[in-house]
C-alpha cells in the first residue's frame, strides 16, 4: 500500500478500500491456483495425511528458515509493551480465544459458517486494532484517523454478528452478552484514542 504523509483521511479511506479489494480478489482466486500434488498420493492408514504439518526435519530449507527466524528474535527482541496502549488489543484477543472455545465446543454444526464468520470478524478487528493502537513511528495522523474509524465499523459489525447468533442460539446469550459489553468498553477506548489523535493533529 502506498504511504503518503500529505493525504487526508478521505484519501486514505479510498486507498484502504482499494487495498482490501485487491486482497479479497487475491484470496478469492487463490483456491483455484493451489497446486497440491500430495493430495493425489496414497497414504496408508495410520500415516500422515496431506493436511498434517510437514516436520521441519524433512525440509532442509524450512529448517534453515526457522533457525534464521529464531536468531532474528534473539537479536531484535520486541519493544516493551505499554499497558495502556495495548489494553484494547489484549481485550479483543481474550474475547477471540473465548469465542474459539465456544465455536469448538458449543456451536451446532449447522451454524458452522456463521461461527466461522464471527471468527473472521474477530481476526479482522484484532488486526485493525493493532494497526490503530500500535502504529509505526512514521504513521501519518490522517491514516490513524482512518484506521480508527475502520476499527469502529469492524467493531459494530462484530457486535451485530454476536447479537444475531445470540438470538438464534439463546444458550449462547450469556457469552455473547458479556462479549458485547466488553466490546462497548473497547469502543470507548477507540473513541478516546481517536479524539487524542484528532486533537494532536489540529
Amino acid at each position: 500500500m502506498t504511504h503518503r504523509n500529505d493525504w487526508d483521511e478521505f484519501q486514505w479511506e479510498r486507498e484502504l478500500r482499494q487495498y482490501e479489494s485487491r486482497i479479497a480478489r487475491f484470496y478469492h482466486g487463490l483456491v483455484y491456483c493451489l497446486d497440491l500434488p500430495a493430495e493425489e498420493a496414497d497414504f496408508p492408514i495410520g500415516t500422515a495425511t496431506p493436511s498434517d504439518p510437514v516436520p521441519a526435519s524433512c525440509n532442509p530449507a524450512l529448517l534453515e528458515w526457522l533457525k534464521e527466524h529464531d536468531q532474528d528474535d534473539e537479536e531484535n527482541p520486541p519493544p516493551e509493551r505499554h499497558p495502556s496502549c495495548f489494553a484494547p488489543v489484549d481485550a479483543i484477543d481474550r474475547m477471540c480465544v473465548e469465542w474459539n472455545v465456544i465455536f469448538a465446543s458449543e456451536l451446532p454444526l449447522k451454524f458452522l459458517s456463521f461461527g466461522m464468520g464471527i471468527n473472521c470478524a474477530f481476526a479482522k478487528l484484532l488486526a485493525r486494532c493493532a494497526d490503530f493502537t500500535e502504529p509505526e513511528k512514521d504513521c501519518a495522523p490522517a491514516l490513524l484517523i482512518t484506521l480508527g474509524k475502520r476499527s469502529l465499523l469492524d467493531l459494530a459489525e462484530l457486535t451485530f454478528m454476536l447479537d444475531e447468533i445470540g438470538k438464534v442460539l439463546p444458550a449462547l446469550q450469556h457469552h455473547t452478552s458479556r462479549m458485547k459489553v466488553n466490546l462497548l468498553i473497547v469502543r470507548e477506548q477507540f473513541l478516546a484514542r481517536l479524539n487524542e489523535i484528532r486533537n494532536a493533529a489540529n
